[in-house]
């Protein structure tokens, strides 16, 4: 599936994306702090999900016998979210369109945490 059908698809269907833009204020917290329930995955999490299983078998079976995969993976989104909106921000101070900040975002931060490099063999 092409890169940017993905990044459309999941930007799109990602309720992590409406919900951090409503997200109660908690004094003397930021909202990158204010997170949803790890038993919670959304789009950019499942993605990730798929793509370790396939490509990081290995640290998914280390993180399921800890109990931390779902943590992981909401972590890895929330780095990514947290991430994307900073470049794309200073993208679209540069002059990027909206939809150019956000591919452009896409691109430089999906492999940081969520489709990680294959586990050797």
């Amino acid at each position: 599936m092409n890169t940017l059908v993905i990044a459309v698809l999941f930007s799109a269907l990602n309720p992590f994306a409406q919900w951090r833009k409503n997200a109660p204020t908690i004094p003397g917290s930021s909202i990158s702090s204010v997170r949803p329930s790890t038993t919670m995955l959304l789009g950019y999490a499942h993605l990730a999900k798929a793509h370790w299983q396939e490509h990081c078998p290995r640290m998914v079976r280390e993180l399921e016998a800890t109990g931390r995969l779902e943590s992981a993976l909401a972590e890895a989104e929330a780095q990514t979210l947290t991430e994307m909106e900073t470049l794309q921000r200073e993208l679209k101070r540069s002059g990027s369109t909206s939809a150019q900040a956000h591919q452009q975002a896409w691109e430089l931060v999906r492999e940081k945490y969520l489709l990680l490099p294959p586990e050797s063999p």
